[in-house]
């Protein structure tokens, strides 16, 4: 390398983003890449991480996974009784609900066998209302019977009162 060149260093999380690996793993690779410690931060030559890189050919290699981040206990306690509340209030409501939804089954049982009675009471109704419609035609024929009838009678009495009383006493 010449004077005018400057190398490059970048970080070990960089350095483990190129190489596709966590920083704990880039770290062990430091014997086959130059370094410089920057305080407490170790620092890699970038131009031999991409050869290294090329060499683990890491362009088939999946990402690593994420760090997971650690949750204080009093957070996750809190976290988890807010879970039990909902929990609880979602059981209330279910609860609620079925019980809802068994009395609407009741009443639409009980409305069902209603509906039944209701229909018997109507057919029997409407037998009844047929039956007396009979009976009223019935009436009425009779009635226009008796009506013919008696127009009949009325006319024969005027004929008998139209004669002089000695030919209706001789006649009958």
């Amino acid at each position: 390398m010449t004077d005018g060149d400057k190398e490059v260093y970048i970080t070990a999380e960089q350095a483990a983003t190129r190489l596709k690996l966590s920083p704990r793993q880039t770290v062990r690779y430091a014997d086959r890449i130059t370094t410089r410690k920057a305080g407490r931060r170790l620092l890699f030559n970038a131009a031999e991480v991409d050869q290294l890189a090329e060499q683990l050919n890491i362009v088939d290699r999946p990402a690593p996974m994420p760090r997971a981040e650690l949750v204080p206990v009093s957070e996750m306690l809190t976290h988890q009784r807010q879970q039990e509340q909902e929990i609880a209030r979602l059981s209330y409501q279910i609860g609620r609900l079925e019980a809802t939804i068994t009395e609407r089954e009741q009443r639409q049982h009980l409305l069902t066998h209603d509906l039944d009675g209701v229909r018997t009471q109507l057919t029997a109704t409407q037998e009844e209302r047929d039956q007396r419609r009979a009976e009223v035609e019935r009436l009425q024929q009779r009635l226009e019977a008796a009506e013919s009838e008696t127009q009949r009678l009325q006319a024969e009495i005027e004929r008998q009162r139209s004669r002089p009383w000695w030919k209706r006493l001789l006649d009958s």
